[in-house]
């Protein structure tokens, strides 16, 4: 193989190489962001009721209103 050719493949795998650091590194900053804004609207934005422990299990519970005991089960 020519040293011109070997020249060729060095730089274009260097390319390639950077190429994809730079994706890497996109990917990491996007999630990053990502993760800062659902944490700011987590706390600027809290769901409303509370948590409750049901049978070792974590439900979020949402009472409103009065009178005899309505159970209303929505799944999301």
């Amino acid at each position: 193989m020519s040293s011109k050719k070997r020249g060729c493949l060095k730089w274009g795998g260097v390319a390639l190489g950077g190429l994809a650091l730079l994706l890497i590194a996109l990917l990491t900053l996007t999630w990053f962001q990502g993760s800062r804004a659902k944490a700011a609207l987590r706390a600027k934005y809290p769901p409303p009721g509370q948590m409750v422990d049901v049978g070792g299990y974590k439900m979020h519970l949402y009472c409103l209103g009065s009178g005899s005991p309505t159970v209303v089960v929505e799944a999301r």
